[in-house]
C-alpha cells in the first residue's frame, strides 16, 4: 500500500498561453528545475514522485500553480532516518528552504521529515566540526582528516549494525586539477570508505580532505605541500567508536601521473619510458 498526497511547488502570478491545445507556461526552464530539485530530494529519503501537474488559475485569488503527486511508500514512512541523511539530500539536490518547508508541511500525518531548525542546526555544527585549517604555507586549506574519517566511519556503522569488522579500509586519493584560465594547478586529497560497498566507488562517497595550489606537478612541489596535512595523517592507527578501536589501513589510489609524481619519477612518455 502508499499513500499519495499533493504539493503545491510553485504559484506564480504569470499566465498560461494555449497552442494547438497544449497549455504551455512562459517559464518552463524554472519549473523544470524547481521540479528537478524536488524530485532528487523526495528520491533520496525514500518518497516516489508520481506525477508533476500545470493548473491553470481561474482567478485572481487562485493563481496558476504547479501542483506535484508525492506518493510515500510504507516500507519508508514507517521508518525514521536520520537527520543528516536529510541534510545531505537537500544539499545535494539544491532543494530551496522554501520548498522544503512546504514539502514538510504538505507531508503531516504521512511522512515526518525534520523541522527546517534541526536542519539548519546540524549545519552549523557540521561546518564547526569541520573547521578549515590554513596550512602553514598559506597555498592551502585541509580539515582534520582524523574527524571526518570518524564522522565517515560513524555513520556507516549506524548503516550497517551488522559489520563485525574491527578494521576500516581507507582509500586516500590525490588529483590535480589544472584551471588554464588562471594557470592554477590544484591538489586535492580526499579519501573513500572501501568497506562501504555502495559508495565506495560513487562521488557520494568521496569525501575531500583538502585542497592546495601548487605551482607544478613534480615531487618537490607536491611534498612540500602535503607535508603539514600528511604528518596528520600518518597519526591514525586507531579511532575508537562506542568503545571499540578500529584498526585503519590505508590505501594509496591514484592516476597512472600522480602515481609517478608521489614515487619521484618523471612523467610517462616517449623519453622518459613506463
Amino acid at each position: 500500500m502508499s499513500q499519495a498526497k499533493d504539493f503545491v511547488i510553485l504559484k506564480t502570478k504569470k499566465k498560461y498561453f494555449d497552442c494547438e491545445r497544449n497549455k504551455k507556461f512562459l517559464h518552463k526552464k524554472s519549473i523544470l528545475n524547481q521540479s528537478k530539485e524536488l524530485s532528487d530530494f523526495s528520491k533520496s529519503i525514500g518518497l516516489r514522485i508520481k506525477e508533476i501537474i500545470l493548473t491553470p488559475g481561474d482567478d485572481d485569488q487562485n493563481q496558476n500553480q504547479i501542483k506535484t503527486k508525492i506518493t510515500v511508500m510504507n516500507d519508508y514512512f514507517s521508518q525514521q532516518k536520520e537527520i543528516f541523511q536529510y541534510l545531505k539530500a537537500k544539499d545535494s539536490s539544491l532543494l530551496s528552504v522554501k520548498h522544503y518547508i512546504l514539502l514538510r508541511k504538505s507531508l503531516q500525518g504521512i511522512h515526518r521529515i525534520p523541522s527546517p531548525e534541526k536542519i539548519t542546526n546540524l549545519q552549523h555544527k557540521l561546518d564547526k566540526f569541520f573547521e578549515l585549517k590554513k596550512d602553514q604555507r598559506g597555498n592551502g586549506y585541509y580539515c582534520l582528516p582524523e574527524q571526518k574519517i570518524k564522522f565517515v566511519c560513524e555513520s556507516f556503522l549506524l548503516k550497517n549494525k551488522n559489520f563485525a569488522s574491527t578494521n576500516f579500509r581507507i582509500k586516500i586519493n590525490i588529483d590535480s586539477t589544472s584551471i588554464t584560465s588562471t594557470n592554477l594547478i590544484i591538489l586535492n586529497v580526499s579519501f573513500n570508505l572501501i568497506d562501504d560497498v555502495e559508495l565506495c566507488m560513487n562521488i557520494n562517497g568521496t569525501y575531500l580532505l583538502g585542497s592546495f595550489e601548487i605551482v607544478k606537478e613534480d615531487y618537490e612541489e607536491v611534498k612540500q605541500s602535503l607535508n603539514e596535512f600528511l604528518i596528520l595523517l600518518r597519526k591514525i592507527n586507531f579511532i575508537k567508536i562506542s568503545e571499540i578501536n578500529y584498526k585503519i589501513d590505508f590505501f594509496l589510489g591514484c592516476d597512472y601521473k600522480a602515481i609517478r609524481i608521489i614515487y619521484g619519477q618523471r612523467a610517462s612518455n616517449a623519453l622518459n619510458g613506463y
